[in-house]
């Protein structure tokens, strides 16, 4: 009799040193990231399915096309609806794919899925994530390369919820340069961009994060000031989800919920970016896409 396989597939744990990194295949999901047993990402149950897409790789897109619905070159592309309470889709097409371990040693795991045509997205993409343990932290590294006969807009995105141990989440304190943020309309779909000032998503000289409630992507980074925030805290970008709240209340319990509400990573930039992306990607001539390698974040 085998063991029960956990709902994020098969699972596969690298190490080096006192660092410690797990991947399930299914969205190639970061399931735990821990040095000397402190953990600094959110971890669940085998049992269960990423809570709100926890530490799932987005693509070939992250955040909400509005409707499912977006244009071409002149043609109306019609996704799947999977944001059902807002009528969108959300967060690219293999967050239910298992990805297939293509390299595996000690300190680092590369898994592979391939995206085919489908409901409004005519185009074929061979995806990777390398997940790798140095003496820095954990990387993360994407690549999407092109295997169809026509341009493809795509985007990547992570969705880490970060931690720092048993510390309540709602007593640590988030910096992040950003100038502006995407105001949302009452359907979360980015409307404008607004500067931060005078508002509660003005983090640049820190904010509690207890004290802190949004749901929006955070941009406008000076470029140094950027390359610098991404080193330092990794893929914590401006979307934080305060409806990890029930999450953690059920299953960690005390404060846990509430002290999350910020903590839903996303990649900020890069989300709000490609927020109008699909909407004017007619607009975008860029050429055929052949290759891209995506350098991730470092945690550590």
């Amino acid at each position: 009799m085998t063991g029960t396989r956990p709902a994020t597939g098969r699972q596969r744990e690298i190490r080096r040193g006192a660092a410690v990194a797990r991947v399930g295949e299914v969205a190639a999901v970061l399931r735990e990231f821990s040095v000397d047993g402190v953990a600094f990402t959110e971890t669940w149950d085998d049992s269960g399915v990423p809570p709100m897409g926890c530490g799932i790789v987005l693509a070939p897109w992250p955040n909400r096309v509005a409707d499912g619905q977006w244009t071409y070159q002149g043609a109306l592309q019609k996704l799947d609806i999977t944001d059902l309470s807002n009528g969108h889709a959300i967060h690219g097409l293999l967050r239910n794919t298992a990805y297939q371990p293509v390299a595996v040693d000690d300190g680092s795991v590369t898994l592979a899925a391939s995206i085919y045509p489908q409901h409004g997205y005519p185009f074929t993409l061979d995806t990777q994530v390398s997940y790798a343990l140095s003496d820095e932290g954990l990387s993360v590294t994407h690549q999407l390369t092109n295997v169809g006969a026509q341009a493809a807009p795509f985007g990547v995105g992570a969705h880490p919820y970060l931690r720092v141990g048993e510390r309540p989440v709602g007593e640590l304190v988030i910096t992040v340069s950003g100038s502006e943020y995407a105001r949302t309309n009452e359907r979360l779909i980015p409307v404008a961009v607004e500067p931060v000032d005078g508002t509660p998503l003005d983090l640049r000289s820190g904010v509690q994060l207890d004290r802190l409630d949004a749901d929006v992507a955070v941009t406008g980074f000076a470029a140094a000031a950027g390359i610098g925030l991404i080193n330092s805290l990794g893929n914590l970008g401006g979307f934080l989800a305060p409806n990890m709240r029930d999450f953690f209340d059920e299953h960690i319990g005390g404060n846990a919920g509430l002290n999350s509400l910020a903590v839903g990573a996303v990649l900020g930039a890069i989300l709000f970016g490609l927020s109008a992306f699909f909407k004017k990607a007619n607009e975008i001539e860029a050429g055929h896409l052949d290759k891209v390698d995506a350098q991730g974040v470092r945690t550590g």
